[in-house]
């Protein structure tokens, strides 16, 4: 029995550690992230339903979304957007300012898909709105045009409450518009280009006048990456250096109308910044894994030990194998190449929540086990321990799947809500099944 008690323990210890995160995407305070195995989880404030969970409740924790392939998320202040896969649109969140892109449907507690197209590359939802791009190249937004964001050479502030095509080109490779406010967006020759609010010199064409159509930003050709936030901009060229423009003087200072090189160093592999207003923060990896901090510490986002402010890019720790790492509102996180994941600053997610985490912790992948672990959706299910068949109570189910102590998913067969368990072999799993009232989660035991 002592090694019974041992084994079991040891492949819990497996099973807690075996599915983790493959993305984490950060809005203003809520987290979305993509699992190893595609499904899509979520995290933080909740009260505009940007989680899509279908509650309104603030979530410490990261809490089931939708079991499917998804291919990338993208948080913004109170809505969120995705694509799947199979190239389809997903929106959920609030629909203030029409940046669903539903066609006026108003909010969704759960992803809904926008659209019938399965031609989706990529998306980022902004405060007032949302740019896409289809694998055909085409640009498109919708949502809010205040001060020119949806870049049809229109100055008066109006809402699309769907999709619309920007322009004609179909060279478009990368957008960003995180703000709702101004975008960014690189094309196929590597050129950079910029529209929308510039009264900071956020758009980097060397004034502080709003553009209302796409314009080149220099004569480079060799950007490869772009981000943007609240009055700044940064962008990385394919030489790996990085650079900036915009104002910010709240815990690191930019003062340009253009693009200025950050610091020297031509070796940085991701970066990312806090989106939203307040006290401003970067984080770094370079190409030999190490992590950097850059900016504000206030809330030990930094993870550089309670060491405070950083008023030039500075290696966080000694570890050579990060992967990435994101800047939330004042939580980060990180993933390891080893796929662990890690975060520190003010979040929940390790120790007890009274105290900030001043340098990285591993969070111990917990989202598949159900400790601690409250079903607001009330289902009942028999028998367990299961053999052939258990049955479902209390909800519709419209999908059913396990995973097992390694952290496969093995999706169930339905039928009048009885679920054929007969194909499992002998041991325990975490049955999860979604309903027409939201994820349940629950331990099931095969005889």
């Amino acid at each position: 029995m002592k090694k019974f008690t041992i084994l079991l323990t040891l492949l819990f210890s497996t099973w807690l550690s075996a599915q983790c995160f493959e993305k984490v995407i950060a809005g203003e305070q809520h987290f979305l992230a993509i699992s190893q195995d595609g499904a899509l989880w979520g995290w933080g404030e909740n009260g505009s339903r940007q989680l899509g969970d279908g509650s309104t409740i603030n979530r410490d924790e990261p809490v089931l979304i939708n079991s499917d392939s998804w291919l990338i998320v993208s948080a913004g202040l109170t809505h969120s957007m995705g694509i799947k896969s199979d190239g389809t649109l997903w929106a959920w969140g609030s629909d203030n300012y029409e940046k669903l892109g539903n066609g006026s449907s108003g909010n969704a507690a759960f992803p809904q898909q926008i659209g019938v197209e399965n031609n989706w590359k990529e998306v980022v939802a902004g405060e007032r709105g949302t740019m896409a791009i289809k694998n055909d190249g085409t640009l498109w937004g919708w949502g809010s045009n205040n001060n020119g964001y949806l870049g049809n050479n229109e100055s008066n502030s109006y809402e699309v409450d769907h999709p619309v095509q920007i322009g004609m080109d179909t060279d478009w490779v990368h957008i960003s518009g995180a703000d709702g406010r101004h975008c960014l967006a690189i094309k196929g020759n590597g050129t950079l280009w910029s529209w929308g609010w510039n009264s900071h010199g956020q758009l980097g064409d060397g004034t502080m006048d709003d553009k209302y159509l796409p314009a080149q930003i220099g004569d480079s050709n060799d950007w490869k990456w772009i981000d943007s936030g609240s009055r700044l901009s940064f962008a990385m060229k394919t030489d790996n250096t990085i650079w900036g423009w915009g104002f910010c003087n709240t815990g690191f200072t930019i003062d340009s109308t253009y693009p200025l090189q950050i610091g020297t160093d031509s070796d940085w592999k991701t970066v990312s910044f806090k989106k939203h207003e307040g006290s401003q923060y970067m984080l770094m990896i370079k190409t030999n894994g190490t992590l950097w901090g850059w900016g504000n510490d206030n809330r030990e986002q930094l993870g550089n030990g309670a060491d405070g402010n950083y008023g030039a890019p500075t290696q966080i720790g000694d570890q050579s194998d990060w992967k990435n790492a994101t800047a939330g509102y004042f939580q980060s996180n990180g993933i390891k190449e080893d796929g662990t994941f890690w975060t520190w600053g003010d979040t929940e997610l390790v120790g007890d929540g009274s105290d900030y985490i001043s340098s990285p912790e591993q969070y111990n992948c917990t989202p598949l086990s159900v400790k601690d672990y409250i079903n607001e959706v009330k289902i009942k299910f028999y028998p367990n321990p299961a053999k052939n068949k258990i049955t479902i109570s209390g909800s519709s189910v419209t999908k059913a799947m396990v995973y097992d102590v390694s952290g496969k998913k093995i999706n169930l067969n339905i039928n009048n809500n009885e679920i054929n368990v007969s194909e499992l072999i002998l041991g325990t799993y975490i049955l999860i099944l979604e309903t027409d009232k939201g994820i349940f989660k629950e331990k099931l035991i095969k005889k």
